[in-house]
């Protein structure tokens, strides 16, 4: 979470006068903010979201600012959306840290303010450490693998935590998860990554899912939304902070299992060259969500069992990234029918 130094942020900057009034001297209680002078790091290859460190103290607010973000394959335009975008994550990470995810083990990254003149920002705390992207990373290239076997229960812990105390009292629109899997099928075979023969079997797959009934009468509860392994912080003694909440929703507690999952397969296989690698962490993975579950509806069975169908979908989703190989994106195609067949 270091990121690229850019610069200083002028004192000039807009940006400038309202780091120091709403967040130092108004979130923070900082005296002298105006003084402030804040050292500038780009945390993301779009140009999106930025870390803020102010010299004078240990003090460190990321900017992300839904103005640039890309949407609908541009990164300006449609500002009533961006600004809508930027309060609803503003307002689930609220959400969640009135759940009681402010402090160690587990905290979800805490929001100070937004400002929809200033290029639809959304300013919150700066989570120092390093995120579980780079524990796979140690596990596969340093041998590091109780590293991340203690970093993956906590993430299971996080979830299953975050599941459990937010029951929604309803249940999860079968149709949804379905329907995005359409969105993934119809994507891939637009961009020809996949030839009508499979995206034919991807459709009778998807047909077999909604037939058979696994998706049927599961009960919402609020997900991460986004639990990939960018978004899982980790200081000293594995201390978790949960970031990216933009797609906080209610939802079925596999998905967000299948996400994680998902990433593990992609990166270990893309890394070391071998399918079956990420295999032992999946299962340590979903054996260390399931001791926390207290959902009263689903077994281990039935969570793991759409957590594959969750899986596949994301496998689906990787696949679209074109600055991966056309041919390992298809092998990846080719796991997701694997993970999607009954």
């Amino acid at each position: 979470m270091s990121g690229r130094h850019v610069g200083v942020l002028s004192a000039n900057d807009p940006l400038h006068r309202f780091l120091a009034e709403k967040v130092l001297g108004e979130a923070l209680a900082e005296n002298g903010g105006g003084e402030a002078v804040f050292d500038v790091y780009q945390l993301d290859g779009s140009g999106t979201v930025f870390h803020y460190a102010d010299r004078r103290n240990s003090v460190g607010v990321v900017g992300k600012f839904y103005g640039s973000k890309w949407l609908h394959g541009r990164q300006s335009g449609e500002h009533d959306l961006r600004a809508s975008l930027m309060r609803r994550e503003f307002e689930n990470l609220r959400t969640a840290r009135a759940l009681g995810f402010t402090g160690p083990p587990h905290r979800v990254v805490r929001p100070f303010s937004v400002s929809e003149k200033l290029n639809c920002v959304l300013l919150e705390e700066y989570a120092p450490g390093d995120d579980l992207h780079f524990a796979i990373e140690q596990a596969i290239f340093h041998g590091q693998r109780e590293r991340l076997r203690a970093q993956l229960a906590e993430v299971a812990w996080f979830l299953a935590d975050l599941h459990n105390q937010s029951p929604q009292g309803f249940q999860v629109d079968r149709l949804r998860p379905l329907r995005y899997l359409d969105k993934m099928i119809m994507e891939l075979a637009f961009w020809d990554i996949i030839p009508t023969e499979e995206e034919r079997r991807l459709i009778r797959l998807r047909d077999q899912w909604a037939w058979e009934g696994a998706l049927d009468g599961v009960d919402a509860v609020l997900i991460h939304g986004d639990a990939t392994p960018t978004n899982f912080v980790f200081r000293e003694d594995n201390d978790l902070t949960a970031i990216d909440l933009e797609r906080l929703h209610p939802s079925d507690r596999a998905a967000d299992l299948g996400r994680v999952a998902a990433e593990l397969k992609h990166l270990f296989w893309l890394y070391t060259q071998d399918r079956w690698a990420s295999e032992p962490y999946i299962r340590h993975f979903y054996g260390s969500y399931v001791p926390h579950m207290h959902a009263v509806t689903d077994t281990e069975a039935t969570l793991t069992n759409r957590g594959r169908f969750y899986m596949g979908c994301d496998l689906l989703r990787i696949s679209r990234n074109h600055w991966l190989d056309l041919g390992y994106r298809r092998l990846l195609v080719w796991e997701a029918q694997e993970c999607l067949t009954i």
